[in-house]
């Protein structure tokens, strides 16, 4: 009875020791790793006592199951944590080494049996194989779970950060409880009890003392690592722009020197390299400074090596990036992203101001919102903007002869693809690009637009009901704030504003169709019946 009794309060111990564990911060998308060799996993035990993962199983959602427990030994302190790694790939030395003195703990068959989704997965913990086996489908009986998702409320994947739970108290299978770990948090102490950083901040690829680059712009630093790219500009056609790579030297036993670099590539001539730094000692960084002179507008390319005296004989190899095009006195002046027929993005249009003295032509431009769909080529096939005048960016499902039937006889500009960017009644980015080659892998973070807006929906921003556009009322004034954008009102109707165009009264567009069905249209006007096969709706 005796042993009993202590049998019983072993395994209760052993399942309150179980409830403290947490799944509290997981990386999925490694950046430069394309075999799942640098995922990890952070487990964080909020109890009083040591939790032995000896005997336990991590796994995902899959096919594939494991054929015995994959964790031979480490331990979770209590208040700690502890990461969960591809021990058949990678040696604690060589995590260490890429993610700093933190508790690694190896996991085998991670490549072969699990391997974590970068789009959407679950990954779950249990304290057996024997509470494992048949379970790594339903995942019933984990001692932890996470369900996580690239798509909203979850953090978008962006390539290289790992995600993490923002409080602890917080409920773990609710994507708006997590956050994407970004530059400004590497090494920080997060809630979760573990350190933030982003792979490419400190995860070396190619082995050996180096461990990362980080390029020093405006605002927070761009990680960036080993094969990866580095993107400089925008910059105008025969003048010069930086951008700053930060070469840490993450051994723990000599410095090195840089002792060469090589620009290779058809374009190599547009880039240069500035002085070597001196010794970098363990543990230490030091810039190196990339300058991009280009003689012409477009997107360039070409490649850098950077050689040091490192025993281990390593190569960075970095792929260089270019953007260079003139400035545009051209700026958005008014947004309806609210048709009078919500139902139909076709009648959302976007409006363009040209404050410089000369025409622009927008023929190869690119419009486009901040989603996760990006357009393979340029959607504005023609259009010119006179000095001080507008036009109005419309989608071509809209004839040019529809819209002005709508709202009167203004400059017009088609839109290809408009399904692509439909702007969202409660809040958007939009921009414009001065070709694809600015736009290329650009619609989210909109680094080389030539004008932006990020837009709100609700208080203190103007919000638009069904038909109304919002406009800005001072081109002076910074776009992004709200305090510039006003509602288009019934006072205003028809009255030349701030930007040039014409705004339109709510009670000015009515939603019609035709009596044969067809595409919707807005009017002018509202007339007494029927007029040319037109009904009310």
């Amino acid at each position: 009875m005796k042993r009993t009794l202590l049998c019983l309060a072993a395994l209760a111990w052993a399942s309150q020791a179980n409830a403290d564990l947490l799944i509290s911060q997981i990386m999925y998308n490694a950046t430069c790793d394309s075999s799942n060799e640098w995922e990890w996993v952070e487990l964080y035990n909020s109890g009083t006592v040591d939790i032995d993962l000896a005997g336990y199983v991590i796994d995902d959602n899959n096919s594939t199951q494991h054929t015995e427990a994959n964790i031979a030994a480490g331990t979770v302190p209590a208040g700690g944590v502890a990461y969960l790694f591809n021990g058949e790939a990678i040696s604690p030395a060589e995590f260490k080494q890429a993610w700093g003195n933190v508790n690694g703990v190896p996991v085998t068959d991670w490549a072969d049996g699990m391997g974590l989704s970068n789009s959407s997965d679950t990954v779950g913990l249990w304290d057996s194989y024997a509470n494992y086996s048949g379970d790594h489908e339903t995942h019933a009986n984990t001692i932890a779970n996470v369900a996580y998702s690239d798509d909203s409320p979850w953090p978008s994947d962006d390539g290289m950060g790992a995600i993490y739970l923002t409080s602890l108290s917080a409920d773990p299978s609710d994507g708006a409880n997590w956050a994407l770990a970004t530059s400004a948090d590497a090494g920080n102490t997060t809630a979760t009890g573990g350190v933030i950083s982003t792979s490419a901040a400190t995860l070396s690829c190619a082995g050996g003392d180096w461990a990362s680059m980080v390029v020093l712009t405006s605002g927070d630093p761009v990680d960036i690592l080993t094969d990866s790219t580095l993107t400089i500009g925008p910059a105008s056609p025969g003048s010069s722009v930086g951008a700053t790579l930060s070469l840490l030297n993450n051994g723990v036993l000599s410095s090195f020197n840089i002792t060469n670099v090589v620009l290779s590539g058809s374009d190599a001539a547009l880039f240069s390299v500035g002085t070597y730094p001196g010794p970098i000692a363990p543990g230490a960084s030091a810039p190196l400074t990339i300058t991009f002179s280009p003689v012409a507008e477009g997107r360039f390319e070409a490649n850098l090596a950077i050689e040091s005296n490192d025993s281990n004989g390593d190569v960075l190899q970095v792929s260089l990036t270019g953007v260079a095009f003139s400035p545009v006195p051209l700026v958005i002046s008014q947004l309806l992203y609210n048709p009078t027929y919500s139902g139909d993005d076709a009648w959302e249009w976007i409006e363009v101001h040209n404050t410089g003295t000369e025409t622009v032509d927008l023929a190869g431009w690119v419009l486009d919102d901040s989603n996760s769909t990006s357009h393979s080529v340029a959607n504005i096939a023609s259009g010119t903007v006179e000095p001080g005048q507008t036009a109005y960016l419309v989608g071509d499902n809209v004839t040019v002869t529809e819209f002005r039937e709508a709202w009167g006889d203004v400059n017009v500009i088609p839109v290809a693809n408009w399904e692509n960017l439909s702007l969202g009644n409660s809040g958007d980015e939009i921009a414009l690009w001065k070709g694809f080659y600015a736009y290329e892998g650009d619609h989210e973070t909109q680094l080389f637009a030539v004008d932006h807006v990020n837009y709100d929906a609700g208080d203190p921003w103007p919000e638009s009901t069904s038909g109304v556009a919002i406009f800005v009322n001072n081109l002076a004034g910074d776009r992004d704030t709200p305090a510039v954008w006003s509602l288009a009102s019934s006072d205003l109707a028809g009255t030349t504003t701030a930007t040039g165009g014409v705004i339109r009264e709510s009670n000015a567009t009515f939603g019609l169709f035709p009596s044969g069905g067809g595409e919707w249209a807005s009017i002018k006007e509202l007339p007494s019946a029927a007029v040319d096969g037109w009904q009310l709706f």
